[in-house]
């Protein structure tokens, strides 16, 4: 098993052959909200964006196997409102400007993170331009029937 080092510590990480189960990580730069907002994933929403106030809109994706990662820069202040894709849940987390954005009325706060549920309803506002990551876990990997043998991240030597 390969060992992944991070941050100076080791871990394993089994997700099955290389082969069957990664996709390239893709990487989009938006010069239309529009654009952006339909490239989403991990849901079904509508978005409005009050136009590019800093930066430019930004998506990159990494799949493993129906595990998917997905970051975004948004290029101003704006609303999303929508439901979580069936067959798995959702993990939202702010890495940058994490204050001007907000989550079912609430503001994110520097260790702030929103666990969505299939089919549960959202909705995101943000006040500036934002960088945040999610994650969509599907419930094969949570219940452990899928065909792949997930093992989560655990430390390997001290």
């Amino acid at each position: 098993m390969p060992a992944l080092s991070t941050f100076g510590q080791n871990y394993n990480y089994l997700l099955g052959p290389v082969s069957q189960r990664v996709m390239p990580t893709q990487n989009q730069t938006f010069y239309q909200y529009e654009a952006y907002a339909d490239a989403l994933q991990h849901a079904s929403l509508r978005a409005t964006f009050l136009g590019r106030k800093y930066a430019d809109w930004a998506l990159s994706y990494l799949s493993i196997n129906n595990l998917s990662v997905q970051w975004g820069h948004t290029g101003g202040p704006g609303a999303v409102e929508g439901t979580v894709q069936p067959g798995g849940r959702v993990i939202l987390m702010p890495t940058h400007n994490v204050h001007a954005m907000n989550a079912n009325g609430y503001r994110f706060g520097d260790y702030s993170l929103m666990v969505l549920r299939p089919g549960g309803e959202f909705c995101l506002s943000a006040t500036n331009a934002n960088r945040w990551f999610s994650v969509f876990v599907p419930d094969e990997l949570l219940t452990g029937s899928g065909k792949y043998n997930f093992s989560v991240l655990r430390r390997q030597s001290w």
